[in-house]
């Protein structure tokens, strides 16, 4: 029974109060989503690329401004090799088949593993 009005799951229908159609409702509130998500990862991250760093909240410079995770593991693979990194910070990435590209790959995707890495390699420079 059509009693002049469209039904609400139409996805062309207009919002009395704001003149929308629901599609552009939809188009809006995933822009403003969109745009949110990409504020709290700015603000999340610092605005910092892949391998860069800025200054830290504090206004100190980062110990690690400038050092990229490439060279700190080949520093502390030359300092302490492979099996003692392993005792040190143990994951399997130093352990079973160690090699610097391999442990990159896992230290970029796993964070907790890349602080623990990046804090011993701090200890050496304190």
């Amino acid at each position: 029974m059509n009693d002049g009005t469209k039904p609400a799951n139409d996805v062309q229908s207009v919002d009395t109060l704001t003149g929308l159609s629901t599609s552009q409702e939809v188009s809006a509130s995933s822009a403003e989503c969109a745009e949110r998500e990409a504020e709290q990862l700015q603000a999340s991250s610092n605005g910092r690329g892949a391998g860069e760093r800025t200054k830290l909240q504090s206004g100190r410079q980062d110990p690690l401004h400038g050092q990229t995770l490439e060279m700190i593991v080949k520093h502390l693979v030359n300092t302490f090799g492979f099996e003692e990194l392993g005792k040190r910070v143990p994951i399997r990435c130093f352990t079973h088949d160690p090699s610097v590209s391999s442990s990159l790959k896992f230290l970029r995707r796993t964070p907790w593993a890349r602080k623990q890495v990046e804090a011993l390699f701090l200890s050496l420079k304190g």
